[in-house]
């Protein structure tokens, strides 16, 4: 197709990153010599000692995927439930897309794995492109073309991928989503996400950003207005 249409995904468990319900079940499914090792651990719900306001279970949909879209000018969709076949071939009948996106998690690879094989044997011709910590692992990138994953900085990754300037300003997209005060699921608070800048200076060895980004941090120089304009769309 010769018109550009993106469609950002997001692979990664239903609820949040401390399901571990989900996360066993993947690696039975795909990692069978690692399983004996997990196989005998009693998960019914979310783990008493991870409901602490330090961990505080949280939803926002795909946050980097709103970041992304909103900082390009092809036109775009962004999908904030968990990727599976089923969400995927639901869109591509809707739509046609040139690109899809994915920031990929290590959770919930079983759906990644089965939505790459769909991808890859009925649509071949889009374009697949890959981001967050699944770009560091191979069980990730075997499904993508070396100079379609990136490690750093999504947005000049994407508008070079594009054919769009490098130069264009940057936008505060407004993202939505809740926190689980202390674990539990019927205590729920609106919260929001805005992005104003990437990366890490830090450099800490046990970090994926600090690997993806190689120690650099990413300042986009937003203005306190535009900081404001974002709140505001927030609420609104």
């Amino acid at each position: 197709m010769n018109e550009k249409r993106v469609l950002f995904l997001i692979s990664m468990v239903e609820e949040d990153f401390y399901n571990l319900r989900h996360i066993k079940e993947d690696i039975k499914k795909e990692y069978i010599k690692y399983f004996s090792q997990v196989e005998n651990l009693k998960i019914v719900e979310r783990p008493h000692q991870l409901n602490s306001i330090t961990v505080t279970p949280m939803k926002f949909g795909n946050v980097s995927g709103h970041w992304l879209a909103a900082n390009i000018s092809t036109p775009s969709k962004v999908i904030d439930k968990p990727m599976t076949v089923e969400v995927l071939k639901q869109e591509l009948i809707k739509e046609k897309y040139s690109h899809v996106c994915i920031s990929a998690f290590l959770d919930g690879y079983f759906n990644f794995k089965k939505s790459m094989e769909y991808l890859i044997k009925e649509h071949p011709s889009i374009v697949r492109v890959l981001g967050n910590i699944g770009a560091l692992y191979d069980q990730f990138t075997q499904y993508f073309k070396p100079e379609n994953i990136c490690y750093g900085d999504g947005v000049p990754f994407l508008r070079k991928l594009l054919n769009e300037p490098l130069d264009q300003p940057y936008y505060i997209p407004s993202t939505t989503g809740y926190l689980e005060m202390l674990g539990d699921k019927k205590n729920k608070i609106f919260a929001g996400v805005l992005t104003t800048s990437t990366g890490c200076t830090h450099k800490c060895d046990f970090c994926g950003t600090s690997v993806l980004f190689q120690g650099k941090f990413n300042k986009y120089n937003f203005t306190a207005e535009d900081v404001y304009r974002a709140i505001k769309e927030m609420e609104e």
